[in-house]
């Protein structure tokens, strides 16, 4: 039976033969014009976040990120821009973005964003070396 992380009340991603789970913790990821809410996994090889029931029930596309593509994280200053997107973030203050080497770019808002920010970036160097 593969490993999964998410599941539950969760949409269910599998994890990767030997891939382990380093840190979770609750995030909202900026899908314009909302915040989605869900949790964030970062494992020894990606970063992980699936939807919550009822934003995987729209069709929330999960997100799965090789640490390897990765080349920035950065913590953001306040809450998101618009009043729906801080409602359903819970009202999470801290936001943490990251960016892929292809240019894409993430969004999200966590109240450990701070915690968040400083394990993305360890593994990312990790990553590298």
């Amino acid at each position: 039976m593969a490993r999964t992380v998410g599941g539950g009340v969760r949409a269910e991603i599998a994890l990767l033969g030997g891939e382990e789970v380093r840190w979770q913790h609750a995030a909202q990821r900026k899908a314009s014009p909302i915040a989605a809410g869900g949790k964030l996994f970062l494992t020894d090889r990606r970063l992980l976040w699936a939807p919550n029931w009822y934003f995987a029930r729209l069709g929330m596309d999960t997100v799965e990120l090789s640490l390897g593509a990765l080349t920035a994280v950065e913590e953001l200053n306040g809450r998101f821009d618009n009043v729906l997107s801080s409602l359903v973030s819970g009202g999470a203050d801290g936001r943490f973005r990251v960016e892929t080497a292809d240019g894409r770019a993430e969004t999200w808002a966590s109240s450990a964003a701070e915690e968040a920010t400083e394990r993305i970036r360890t593994a990312i160097a990790e990553s590298d070396a």
